[in-house]
């Protein structure tokens, strides 16, 4: 029935809207449900990971710190990476949405766009030397933080012995009303 309707009437036809909006909304929410498929397959693999590690008496990597450490490293990652690229991204599509407008109307917005596109960059330019900064401070402190080398103490299960009972010398009695 989508198929059916007439797209010539050009880019401002709301089916065409409607139709790039909806497969965005979908792309979107297939990558939403392939990363938490992503971290459910990397929780069960480090917990996997971890259960070896005690069976054979070693350190798992979460108990020393690493696991915070990589987060906190991450976490610069992305504000040096992350933020100057969607910066980038919500700049082109103000400017696409600026220039849509501007043929429109017949104003210029010449001066709108400079100005969007200088305080995103100032931003993210701030973000990476920040960001840079952060992951150079992180290291810097890995390098001069001491290793965690013993494990955690876990006292030990007091053990019971087993007791064989056999049910045959066992009596069963039933009680008697008086």
């Amino acid at each position: 029935m989508l198929m059916a309707q007439d797209f010539s009437a050009g880019p401002s036809s709301p089916w065409l809207i409607i139709v790039t909006s909806g497969m965005g909304l979908a792309f979107i929410l297939v990558m939403i449900l392939v990363k938490f498929w992503f971290k459910d397959q990397k929780g069960r693999r480090v917990h996997e990971e971890q259960m070896l590690a005690i069976e054979r008496g070693l350190l798992p990597p979460e108990w020393s710190g690493e696991a915070t450490r990589a987060s906190i490293r991450r976490t610069w990652l992305w504000l040096a990476i992350g933020l100057p690229v969607f910066i980038t991204f919500a700049g082109g599509i103000g400017t696409a949405l600026l220039v849509d407008s501007a043929m429109r109307s017949g104003n210029n917005f010449s001066g709108t766009m400079i100005a969007i596109w200088l305080a995103g960059g100032a931003v993210a330019l701030a973000a990476v030397i920040f960001g840079g900064l952060g992951l150079m401070a992180d290291q810097r402190q890995h390098m001069h933080r001491p290793i965690r080398m013993e494990p955690p103490q876990v006292r030990p299960v007091p053990s019971i012995p087993f007791e064989d009972r056999d049910p045959s010398a066992e009596k069963f009695r039933k009680q008697e009303r008086s």
